[in-house]
């Protein structure tokens, strides 16, 4: 039997906001009857012969702003205006784009629903409310059915909940959606962690390796795939072999802040606290959108002025 060792946490991931389509827009020329666009300056619709034009707000053109020449020139340059309009309509072979922009505009509706029932999770998630953050989860899957990081989420709830209440009925759907989430996303990270971590916690650390091993043999140029087989085999105290994967990962990928950090846990966990400082702190200006890791370094620095402090002991006889 291996001992009972502590495992990293599963934590839902946080969305990403999603950028609302640009849809051109269009105004209707009083006397023309043909669609004039904003013009922005030094854009391709820019036309410095016409007032306003250096403002860059939107403005309709006005009768006594045109002439000839310049009624030509607008003809030319705008592609809507290659054929006459009637008032409040669309010609018959633009339609297609008033309906493709409808389409985007409720696609990315959908998201911004999935990704704010997914944010009220996480929150609810991080707050210990795990049955709310369940339900957030649920509502996410039902609005978009092909994101993985909902799968994702969904999956270390349910694991969550299964651990604490020992339901291996949770634990099971749990890895049954970590597989989901595989099958969207073959390289999700975090998904092949706490996929890794359900099959260690049900005794079946065999598969746990195998699962990362495979992954890596997949994916002979990925880190991320060599920093988790570091982090298991470290778990079960084959710290060498867990080096050996480190160094992998950071010749494949120096720049990869995970394995930093990871490094400098290892090397905090061996006792070397100023090269575990090092580690963080390459890590950090890799990213620094790591408040753990500031307290570690906080943490490591109070050991070493306490250390540097410390009476020497003596010994009399």
């Amino acid at each position: 039997m291996h001992p009972t060792i502590p495992r990293w946490p599963t934590i839902p991931r946080w969305p990403t906001i999603p950028r609302w389509p640009t849809i051109p827009r269009w105004a209707y020329h009083p006397e023309m009857d043909c669609p004039v666009y904003k013009r922005h300056p030094g854009s391709l619709w820019d036309n410095p012969r016409l007032p306003g034009a250096e403002s860059g707000f939107s403005t309709f053109v006005r009768p006594t702003q045109f002439n000839g020449s310049t009624m030509r020139f607008n003809l030319s340059r705008n592609p809507l205006c290659l054929q006459p309009l009637s008032k409040n309509r669309l010609p018959k072979n633009r339609l297609w784009i008033v309906a493709l922009g409808c389409f985007i505009t409720a696609s990315s509706g959908c998201q911004m629903v999935t990704k704010s029932n997914n944010g009220k999770g996480v929150a609810m998630y991080q707050q210990g409310r795990y049955a709310e953050a369940l339900q957030y989860f649920e509502q996410a899957k039902q609005t978009d059915a092909a994101n993985p990081d909902t799968y994702y989420n969904l999956a270390s709830t349910y694991h969550k909940l299964g651990s604490a209440a020992k339901d291996p009925k949770m634990i099971d759907t749990a890895e049954a959606i970590y597989n989901q989430c595989l099958d969207l996303a073959p390289n999700h990270v975090d998904c092949h962690r706490g996929l890794a971590v359900l099959l260690v916690d049900k005794g079946q650390s065999d598969k746990g390796f195998a699962l990362l091993k495979n992954w890596s043999a997949r994916n002979p140029g990925l880190a991320d795939a060599r920093i988790e087989l570091a982090r298991l085999n470290q778990e079960f105290n084959q710290n060498k072999l867990a080096e050996q994967y480190l160094d992998e990962a950071l010749a494949m990928d120096p720049n990869n802040y995970r394995a930093w950090a990871f490094k400098g846990q290892m090397r905090e966990s061996s006792g070397e606290l100023m090269q575990a400082i090092q580690n963080y702190q390459q890590s950090l200006a890799l990213n620094a959108k790591q408040p753990e890791l500031y307290q570690r370094i906080g943490a490591l620095n109070v050991r070493l002025s306490q250390a540097s402090t410390a009476p020497a002991t003596t010994t009399t006889r």
